[in-house]
C-alpha cells in the first residue's frame, strides 16, 4: 500500500473516530472519496488476481487426504498393471492355440515355443498373485 493510500485510510479513521466532528464525517472531500474508491478497486483486483493465482496450485491436503489420494493412485496403477498382465496372458494363450491348430506341426520347434509361452503365462500369473 502506498503512502498516499495509507494517508487516505488514516484520514477516514480520524474523521470517524473524532466524536466532535462525527456529524461532519459524512461530508468527506470528493478527492478523498475518489482515492478511497480507487484503493478499494485496487484491493479488489489484487484479491481476484490472488484467487486466480491460487487456482493454479493444488490445494493443501491434510495427512488423511494425502493418504487417500496415494491409496487411490496405487489402486488405479494396480488395476492397470493387472489389465496389462491379463492382456499378455491372453496373447500367449492365443499364440499357443494358434500353434496347436496348425495342420503341419513342426514338433520340436513348436513344443519349445509352446513351452516358452506356457512359462511366460506362469510368470505373469505369479505376478498377478503377488500383488
Amino acid at each position: 500500500m502506498s503512502d498516499e493510500e495509507k494517508k487516505v485510510i488514516e484520514y477516514f479513521k480520524r474523521r470517524i473516530a473524532n466524536k466532535k466532528t462525527a456529524y461532519t464525517s459524512i461530508y468527506f472531500k470528493i478527492e478523498k472519496l475518489d482515492a478511497l474508491i480507487n484503493l478499494i478497486d485496487k484491493q479488489s483486483k489484487e484479491i481476484e488476481e490472488l484467487k486466480e493465482e491460487r487456482k493454479k496450485y493444488p490445494i493443501a491436503m491434510n495427512d488423511e487426504q494425502y493418504k487417500k489420494v496415494i491409496e487411490l493412485a496405487q489402486k488405479d496403477i494396480k488395476e492397470e498393471l493387472d489389465r496389462q498382465i491379463n492382456t499378455k496372458i491372453e496373447e500367449c494363450e492365443n499364440k499357443i492355440k494358434k500353434i496347436r491348430s496348425k495342420k503341419l506341426i513342426n514338433e520340436p520347434e513348436d513344443t519349445i515355443v509352446i513351452t516358452r509361452y506356457a512359462h511366460y503365462i506362469s510368470i505373469l500369473q505369479s505376478l498377478l498373485e503377488k500383488e
